[in-house]
């Protein structure tokens, strides 16, 4: 339930969540600070907002002094150009992604596959490209 978006929560989810957030200071911290971050990256609606409510959310996610959260700060800060990158388009590179993971699949299961055609066929069925040949010609 703490990974979950507070407004996909179902009915009977809300109050076992509060219950949960209230056991502990930290995890509360760190879950409204989750929520700040989906807010942040859905009503952003230019760079200049991105960059200072991005800086925002990484001081406030640092003034909790909480060691884990602080090493994940890291990441965020080394990656924030990228990140912040996403409100120039509003694109993100998904689907780049979920194919090279297909394809890598696809390789640990064809590794010993003598039809080299079979193999290529087998990746452009896995990753839609007869889809992309029409969209792109």
């Amino acid at each position: 339930m703490l990974s979950k978006r507070s407004d996909t929560l179902k009915e009977h989810e809300i109050p076992i969540l509060g219950h949960m957030l209230n056991l502990n200071s930290d995890i509360k911290a760190v879950y409204e600070l989750k929520e700040k971050l989906i807010t942040w990256y859905e009503c952003s609606s230019n760079i200049e907002q991105a960059k200072y409510g991005f800086q925002k959310w990484l001081f406030q996610g640092k003034s909790f002094n909480i060691p884990e959260l602080n090493q994940a700060l890291i990441n965020f800060q080394n990656w924030d150009e990228e990140i912040i990158n996403y409100h120039y388009q509003r694109f993100t590179n998904a689907a780049v992604e979920g194919r090279n993971n297909k394809i890598k699949v696809l390789q640990r299961r064809c590794y010993f596959t003598r039809n080299r055609k079979y193999y290529l066929y087998r990746i452009k069925a896995e990753c839609n490209i007869h889809l992309l040949d029409s969209w792109v010609g």
